[in-house]
């Protein structure tokens, strides 16, 4: 289990990294094909939509801790963590959970949800 939570924990973290923010191939390793994500504002997004987005977002920097990890089966995972954003404005805190499904052809760990949750 706790290789599993390490795998994933790096795998939340490469996320959050500029540079594989604007690798549009290091993403479709990382996200499932059937993947979702809702907001902090409640907006619902699918992979296409975070494959057009991610690569011309703003770079952001991203602390992430306090990570939380279970199989819910065995073969999806559930990775919970603190966020904390910051911005030119100051800091966004948020909880954010992660499901995570290995696909079986990759034997790849590839995110299929995501939420955010804002703590201010």
């Amino acid at each position: 289990m706790d290789e599993l939570k390490s795998r994933l924990i790096k795998q939340e973290g490469m996320l959050v990294s500029p540079t594989t923010r604007h690798n549009v191939e290091v993403i479709k390793q990382l996200i499932d094909k059937e993947f979702i994500e809702v907001g902090a504002s409640g907006r619902r997004f699918g992979y296409d939509d975070v494959i057009k987005r991610l690569p011309i977002e703003s770079p952001m920097r991203c602390l992430q801790s306090d990570f939380e990890c279970r199989l819910l089966a065995p073969s999806i995972a559930q990775l919970c963590y603190h966020a904390i954003i910051y911005t030119n404005n100051g800091e966004l805190h948020s909880r954010r959970t992660s499901v995570w499904r290995l696909e079986h052809i990759s034997m790849q760990w590839k995110m299929l949800y995501h939420q955010g949750t804002s703590l201010t």
